[in-house]
Parts: structure tokens; C-alpha cells; sequence
């Protein structure tokens, strides 16, 4: 995940040919390393020095002005969040393809500038200029026109899948709210065609009030 990490266009081209072997579409920018299909997971049942360990690999996660708490609900621990809580992790963002479930419980009404997901080359939006969950790539703004309910645990999934045809220009990412799927629309341009985006989990769930639990990336 790190942009930096390609010192030549040749390098590039290496990885991205290799990163084509088992994904067309795949930007080799965001491609983590990992010998699993899954590429991190987090329980949340502890943290230590302002750290949550991967239970899958190695890519443990940074808590800022969060605690892990019992919920009565899931009779199990989950991490607290405030609006000034954040979750990092040490790779930017994650490519085609992937898929990332969390189960999340917003605490009532949620700022207006909260945001999911983020990386320097994408937000998630919990919900943007009141349209719900929306994601911003550039200078394009994509609606799922999907709203994620408040006060109860809701499980959200993101799946970045493949093209219907081979001759498609772009995949597409889905986002699954308790079973119901949404797919999301070009706001800002109806002419575009890309309607996908990485994952950015250089900052999660900033400006968020509520809890998290059971937090999973895979390459599937």
C-alpha cells in the first residue's frame, strides 16, 4: 500500500504484471503483501500502547482517542469511538480486489463530516451533503443512496468486484448494508464511467460517535 514504493516505471510494469496473474483490473499501488487471503483482522478485544494486533498478520492497527469497552448486545469487548477517535493502519489503502466488513453502531446523529474511510486518493463518506453513503475519488462524487441506521449494530461490507464483460473500463465496488446491496452512481458527472475505489484505511471512522467490532480486510 505505500505509493512510494516503486523507484522506476520498470518496477511498476514488474508488479504490475505480477498483481495481474490473479486480478485484471488490479492497481499494483495497493496491492499489500500478505500469503493469506486475508489481508488483516481485528477483534478488538484489547489495546496495548495505542495498538490492536492483526490477528491474521502483522499489519497491527494505530487507536487514537479510542477504548475498548463490554457491549451488552454482542456480549462481547468492541472498540468506543467518539468523534475525535480514529483508526490507522500502516498501508494507505487497498486495490482491486478486496473486501472489507466491519459491524458498526452509530450512537445517535453523526457529524456531518464523518468519514469511513480514507485515503489521500479517496474518502468514504458516512454520509455527504445528505445523501447518505457516498465515496469521493478525485474530483468525482459517487452515491450508493443507501443510509446506514443508527442506534442498533449494522453489518457493512465493501466489495470491489470485477467487470460484467472483459471489455468494461473498470470494476466496480459494492457496499452491502445487513445482507441489502447498494451500487453507487456518478453525482457530479453521469458520463463517467468508473464506479469503483480503493480502500483507504489510512484513516478510518474520523468523526465518528459509536462502536466498532470484528473489522476484516481480504483480497476476495
Amino acid at each position: 500500500g505505500d505509493r512510494d514504493r516503486f523507484e522506476s516505471g520498470a518496477q511498476f510494469e514488474e508488479t504490475f504484471n505480477e498483481v495481474g496473474d490473479f486480478a485484471a483490473y488490479a492497481n499494483p499501488r495497493y496491492k499489500v503483501a500478505t500469503d493469506k487471503n486475508v489481508i488483516a483482522a481485528y477483534d478488538f478485544n484489547e489495546i496495548n500502547d495505542h495498538k490492536v494486533e492483526d490477528i491474521f498478520n502483522d499489519y497491527d492497527a494505530t487507536i487514537t482517542n479510542g477504548t475498548i469497552v463490554d457491549d451488552a448486545t454482542k456480549q462481547s469487548k468492541v472498540l468506543k469511538l467518539t468523534p475525535e477517535s480514529s483508526i490507522s493502519l500502516p498501508f494507505d489503502g487497498v486495490g482491486y480486489p478486496y473486501t472489507a466488513q466491519v459491524d458498526l453502531y452509530l450512537d445517535g446523529t453523526q457529524s456531518q463530516d464523518a468519514v469511513l474511510f480514507q485515503s489521500d486518493e479517496c474518502k468514504i463518506y458516512l454520509d455527504y451533503d445528505g445523501r447518505g453513503v457516498c465515496f469521493q475519488s478525485g474530483k468525482y462524487v459517487y452515491a450508493f443512496n443507501a443510509r446506514i441506521p443508527e442506534n442498533e449494530w449494522v453489518s457493512i461490507k465493501l466489495t470491489s468486484k470485477s467487470p460484467t464483460h472483459v471489455h468494461a473500463s473498470s470494476n466496480i465496488t459494492v457496499l452491502t448494508i445487513n445482507e441489502t446491496e447498494y451500487t453507487p452512481t456518478n453525482i457530479t458527472n453521469s458520463r463517467a464511467q468508473s464506479r469503483s475505489t480503493i480502500f483507504g484505511t489510512e484513516t478510518m471512522f474520523s468523526g465518528i460517535n459509536g462502536s466498532i467490532d470484528n473489522l476484516s480486510i481480504t483480497k476476495l
